[in-house]
Order: C-alpha cells, then structure tokens, then sequence
C-alpha cells in the first residue's frame, strides 16, 4: 500500500522537525484541495525555483502522486516569505499541471517574490526565518 505525506495547505509542516514551516501542496487522493487556473508567471518562476531547489535533507523520503500513481518525487521546495518558510514537495508543479491544483494566493506571491535558488538573498531570507547550520544540526540529532 502507498503511503501519502498530507498537510493541508497552510498548515504546520512538522515533517522535516524545523519550527516555522508552512504546508504547501501536500495532495493525497482523500482530500480535496483547491483547483482553479494559476497565472503564467507562476508556473515559470516556480519552474525556474524547482529547477535548482535547495534540499538541506538529502533524503527524507519519496512520494508518488496519489492522484494518478505516475510520477514519484524526492525533493522538497523551502519558499521564504514574510511570515514564514513554506514547504512544499516538488511534485507541486505536477499537481498544478495535471490535476489543476491552485496554490493559495499567499504562496504564489511568494513564489513571485523570492530571490533565485541558491543566492545570497535566498539564504539571508532563510536565515532570518530561522533556517541556520545550527539549526539543521539540531534536526540531524532529533
């Protein structure tokens, strides 16, 4: 039996045991979410940031899709915004595009907003969240 890794959209992500993740496209095929168009701009720039996505877990588990059991994903997208770090699995862009899954607007803005993967910018807004070496040290150690 597959397993599914469900968090409804916004909710605490307390997956990888780092406090201030926010749950992000978390689909299993038991629960509804939200579906409706997503701008083209999104899906570009979120395409652009799952291209290069920092992954601070190098292995922390699969998922498939539960929807339609074709694809598997391994990596997890960390989304800094105002408020918190938003934490979603890189499937998030299959969701969208096969079974028209709709972020909530809060995550396309920050989507919009964040730096590029893996530039001083993108770590100094993590770091400001809370995301530290010695924070993820004390998540190797949990």
């Amino acid at each position: 039996m597959l397993r599914y890794h469900y968090y409804p959209d916004l909710a605490v992500c307390d997956y990888f045991h780092v406090p201030g993740l926010r749950a992000i496209g978390w689909l299993d095929p038991f629960h509804e979410f939200e579906r409706g168009e997503v701008p083209e701009a999104f899906r570009l720039k979120l395409s652009q940031l799952l291209l290069k996505a920092w992954h601070p877990f190098p292995y922390s588990g699969g998922q498939v899709c539960g929807m339609c059991e074709g694809i598997y994903g391994q990596q997890n997208l960390f989304v800094p915004c105002d408020s918190c770090i938003f934490v979603a699995p890189d499937l998030i862009g299959h969701y969208i595009a096969e079974h028209n899954y709709r972020p909530p607007t809060v995550f396309q803005e920050a989507v919009a907003a964040c730096p590029p993967m893996l530039s001083d910018d993108y770590f100094e807004l993590l770091t400001r969240k809370g995301i530290t070496d010695e924070a993820l040290a004390r998540v190797w150690r949990y």
